[in-house]
């Protein structure tokens, strides 16, 4: 048995059995040896002996709690105790962890709210450097419970300016700010909930399609509904497409009622099924934001090593930071109000990153014969740089060695005048590493 297990355990109402063990301990401490781990010993040792009248290691633990000011942490203060308790960590490391949480400095609000990719190395602070604050983050990212969901839990307890949405307004409230949470773990997350769902007649919609066009063709479909593909196959082989259009109609406008959904429709009876889940996926991003009215959404992702976080406002600033929303299967024809909203999760693109790449080294489309040298061979490297920075930190690639391979890859690619689209099909098969999850086939 350790020695700080021996003291835990111990009966702090009995000072003669504690000052004998103190007796007891002093003589086996003389004989420790000169190691890291016998100092680590001691260090614990002396904690506990400090704090034994506090209770031991729970006591004292609960007693630093309930001086962090911030009412999420008294509520949830037994379910804290028992984590942090759980953890090895020295008391230096316990000590930067409480002064940290009480001076509410163990997350960068303003990073978090910044578009782009971030992981909690980035967020929050002191992850990296104490091995305390690391695992404690990564077990609280995990938990639900107090009305949140993964992710929100640990955000909201590790500082007081983050707090519960109330009036169904955001699932979090940073610095005032209402932001939606959704995150990934096993499955994806829902552009859907009590408050956004599809419009009133959307069933009735649904109803007349299905008993105009669907029935009398004798088809089977899933029990959960007919999806986007089979729709799209469905009107490529329409008799009378008119009246396919006329009735499928209504019901993409019953799915997304707060916006135009033009574009989703003219995707859906086109010929690119890809392009058609984009639109749908950016249709119930638009009418989720739309309805909710909240300042952001803050997109986790706990099924990567490391944790992702990316925040953004619209649909564009999302393409800025170089994601795209990818959606699995969309029910469009259902009488199942749990398949309307489409589990979605947000991948890099390998197409907005090579169009940011366009604009800095442009195509050789109009150089003419004889021409001086194109654009790109007078492109600085350190713009290259910056694009390398954010193509290989969104697929997760951080090691400088390789970051750099890839700068010198497509500075001379580049050279050879080839387009940016080609550029990247060549890095993300050079570099497996790159390599982007593929768009889910139709279903």
């Amino acid at each position: 048995m350790r020695f700080y297990q021996i003291l835990a355990e111990m009966p702090v109402g009995d000072s003669t059995k504690l000052s004998n063990l103190q007796q007891i301990i002093g003589k086996k401490i003389k004989s420790l040896p000169q190691t890291e781990e016998a100092f680590k010993t001691l260090k614990e040792i002396e904690d506990l002996l400090q704090n034994v009248n506090a209770g031991g290691r729970i006591g004292l633990i609960n007693s630093v709690l309930s001086e962090i000011p911030d009412e999420t942490v008294r509520s949830a203060q037994r379910e804290l105790a028992r984590y942090i308790a759980g953890i090895d960590m020295s008391p230096a490391d316990r000590a930067d962890l409480f002064a940290k949480w009480k001076a509410d400095e163990l997350i960068n609000h303003k990073l978090l709210l910044t578009g782009g990719k971030h992981t909690f190395a980035e967020i929050v602070n002191g992850y990296n450097s104490n091995a305390a604050i690391k695992e404690l983050t990564d077990d609280l990212t995990r938990v639900e419970g107090y009305g949140h969901g993964k992710g929100e839990f640990v955000l909201n307890v590790f500082s007081k300016r983050i707090g519960k949405g109330e009036n169904n307004k955001g699932d979090l409230v940073i610095d005032g700010k209402s932001i939606e949470v959704k995150t990934t773990d096993a499955g994806g997350a829902r552009f859907g909930d009590q408050e956004v769902k599809p419009g009133a007649d959307y069933f009735t919609a649904v109803a007349n399609f299905d008993n105009t066009i669907i029935k009398p063709l004798n088809l089977k479909f899933s029990k959960s509904g007919i999806n986007v593909g089979n729709i799209q196959e469905l009107y490529k082989t329409a008799v009378d497409k008119p009246l396919f259009k006329k009735l499928i109609t209504p019901v993409v406008k019953g799915l997304f009622p707060a916006i135009d959904t033009s574009a989703a429709l003219v995707a859906l009876l086109g010929e690119d099924y890809n392009q058609a889940k984009q639109e749908f996926a950016k249709a119930s991003l638009s009418n989720y934001l739309t309805q909710k009215r909240d300042y952001g959404v803050l997109y986790i992702d706990i099924s990567k090593d490391p944790f992702i976080f990316i925040f953004f406002r619209n649909n564009e600033e999302l393409n800025e930071a170089g994601f795209r929303l990818d959606i699995s299967t969309q029910y469009l024809v259902t009488y199942d109000t749990q398949r309307v909203a489409a589990q979605f999760t947000i991948v890099p693109s390998s197409r907005l990153s090579a169009e940011k790449l366009q604009t800095i080294i442009p195509t050789g489309t109009n150089k003419k014969p004889n021409a001086a040298p194109n654009a790109r061979t007078d492109v600085t490297k350190s713009k290259i740089q910056n694009w390398v920075a954010q193509f290989t930190g969104n697929r997760n690639v951080t090691d400088p060695t390789i970051q750099q391979q890839i700068t010198n890859t497509v500075y001379e690619l580049a050279k050879k005048d080839l387009s940016a689209a080609d550029i990247v099909k060549n890095l993300e098969k050079t570099y497996p590493v790159l390599k982007v999850t593929k768009t889910s086939k139709k279903k």
